[in-house]
């Protein structure tokens, strides 16, 4: 921000202020415009200067996470064990939602326009078809997120034993395959349960997603602007049980 507020002081400025070409109000708008980028540079100092305890305790975080990291190099390659774990999750999944999916009726239609009519063919389901979707939908939001949990534990196992160990020759590859099985054993539980939360307001959320699409269709100006409140509200309460 500085050297183009810079630039635009010492060179736009006086290059536009002697030409033909430019008006003194667009070279005035450009020393304005320095000026403000010097502000803004000014502002920007300030807040690093402000800020310069937690930018130390952010390096000093990220240092100590890369010696973590290197201490216990499967941590690394714990993330792609979860992948792979989701990857064989939805594998089963795909197959019944496809399933779902096309178990409905089978219902001709025909739309004309002009002289043209169209036939086409399209599903009609039941509610149970439509609760049996919004189950698996649920199931997949639960699954997924106790993966994502699990794996949150596992690594928070493993830096906080690591972080607490006198003697880091001790620290290695195992202390990863021990604080699985820890978070296996012991805390399994408690990501379930918190998965679980996550999932019931993600499934809220889909269902506010979807009445949306019906009001946006209806035209139903007020229902959108409730529903949208409604779903501001549930997105803020997933975020702050995500970290609670």
């Amino acid at each position: 921000l500085f050297i183009p507020g810079m630039m635009l002081v010492t060179v736009t400025y006086p290059t536009w202020k002697d030409d033909t070409v430019h008006s003194d109000n667009e070279a005035k708008a450009m020393l304005y415009i320095g000026y403000v980028f010097y502000a803004l540079s000014a502002l920007w100092l300030c807040t690093v200067c402000c800020l310069r305890s937690r930018i130390m305790l952010a390096i000093s975080i990220t240092k100590q996470a890369s010696r973590a990291v290197n201490a216990m190099t499967g941590l690394i390659i714990f993330p792609i064990a979860q992948a792979i774990g989701l990857l064989i999750f939805m594998i089963p999944w795909t197959i019944f939602a496809l399933f779902l999916a096309s178990s409905g009726d089978i219902v001709k239609s025909t739309y004309t326009t002009g002289t043209t009519t169209i036939t086409y063919r399209s599903f009609e389901y039941t509610n149970n078809m439509y609760y049996a979707a919004l189950y698996f939908l649920f199931v997949f939001f639960w699954t997924s997120q106790f993966i994502v949990a699990m794996g949150q534990l596992v690594n928070a196992l493993a830096v906080s034993t690591w972080y607490f160990t006198r003697d880091k020759s001790t620290i290695g590859n195992s202390t990863v395959v021990s604080s699985i099985h820890k978070a296996f054993r012991y805390h399994m539980g408690s990501a379930a349960f918190g998965s679980l939360i996550i999932a019931i307001i993600k499934t809220i959320r889909a269902v506010i997603m979807y009445l949306q699409d019906k009001a946006a269709k209806s035209g139903n100006k007020a229902a959108q602007m409730v529903l949208c409140c409604l779903q501001c509200c549930m997105w803020c309460i997933e975020k702050c049980m995500k970290f609670i």
